[in-house]
């Protein structure tokens, strides 16, 4: 299954399991069905469905800016910001801006209401029009933008997290080294991912034991992989796959969050073990029972929409105590 439901209308794989977190997740995967492996397929699918998914919340302020969209759940002259990139295996969910309707309004809706954050989602270009590393040096630029307390923003960012779902993570992860490594004076205080593909040449036993049947099989992984980097060899590359990077000492604060039935849990994990080595202040939660892409799965698992919830809430802690530190004794 696609991160975004390419899956639809078919027969689940036999022999799921039933500790699922509830029975939105179980029904979804046992009425899931791979659909065609074709990116524009996918995308006019990923669209149809964002036409049919409920608004979400309602907020002082949504507009467009060059990059991309803002949520603004209030209207100070500051406040922390989530620079939020999106999920779809680099290739699907985005070329909506400026006005347009996007596939993931509603999560960033809900993200910017669980934390009290403004989010800002990025409108990068896709593969395979655009392979690696279009997608980062758009990242990198939106941000370098944002922390430059742009005029069309409208307020200043107080405190900036980069944070990203799926291949939306991979993304956040390699622009954090970027900037860090070539213009520290923007990295940003806070990297947030959230069941992120952190390393596309890795051959974890969360590969073979969840990689059917539980919402994101191989097929898809491999799939995905090639429209972006379309030669294997460079998948294991440091600027490719962020778990492979020397530098991640140099990453702020990070929080990660894997879902216990995703295939990509292990190399999510792995990731958060190499970055708490380096002495980086590291958050990690595995989500009991979900599956990928929770964050797009509220409207039918109330287990999913309280994970999301918790997510945005790590990032909206860590954002508060940066904008706001202790005083000094």
């Amino acid at each position: 299954m696609d991160p975004l439901g390419a899956f639809e209308n078919g027969v689940g794989s036999p022999g799921v399991p039933s500790d699922f977190a509830d029975s939105g997740i179980a029904g979804f995967v046992a009425n899931a069905s791979l659909g065609p492996l074709d990116v524009a397929a996918m995308r006019a699918g990923v669209d149809a469905r964002a036409r049919a998914r409920g608004r979400g919340p309602e907020f002082a302020r949504v507009f467009d800016v060059p990059a991309g969209r803002v949520y603004r759940p209030d209207d100070t002259a500051e406040g922390p910001v989530l620079v939020w990139l999106h999920g779809g295996g680099w290739s699907i969910g985005g070329g909506w801006s400026i006005g347009g309707v996007t596939p993931f309004d509603r999560v960033c809706r809900r993200l910017a209401a669980a934390s009290g954050v403004s989010v800002f989602l990025v409108d990068y270009r896709l593969a395979p029009e655009h392979p690696w590393p279009a997608a980062i040096d758009d990242a990198v630029e939106a941000i370098v933008w944002l922390t430059a307390a742009p005029a069309e923003l409208g307020f200043r960012a107080s405190a900036v997290a980069v944070g990203g779902d799926s291949a939306g993570g991979t993304v956040a992860a390699q622009a954090t080294l970027r900037l860090a490594r070539e213009m520290p004076a923007h990295r940003p205080d806070v990297l947030a991912l959230c069941y992120a593909n952190t390393d596309l040449a890795g051959d974890y036993p969360s590969r073979v034991h969840k990689g059917h049947g539980f919402g994101l099989d191989l097929e898809v992984t491999e799939f995905f992989n090639h429209q972006w980097v379309p030669d294997r060899a460079q998948w294991s590359a440091p600027g490719v796959s962020p778990l492979r990077s020397d530098a991640l000492g140099t990453l702020p604060p990070t929080i990660v969050v894997t879902a216990e039935h995703d295939q990509l849990h292990d190399e999510g994990k792995a990731f958060a073990d190499r970055v708490a080595a380096e002495h980086v202040l590291v958050r990690y939660r595995d989500e009991p029972g979900l599956i990928h892409n929770f964050l797009m799965l509220d409207e039918i698992s109330p287990a999913a929409g309280e994970a999301a919830d918790r997510f945005a809430r790590d990032v909206a802690d860590l954002l508060r105590q940066i904008s706001s530190p202790a005083p000094r004794s």
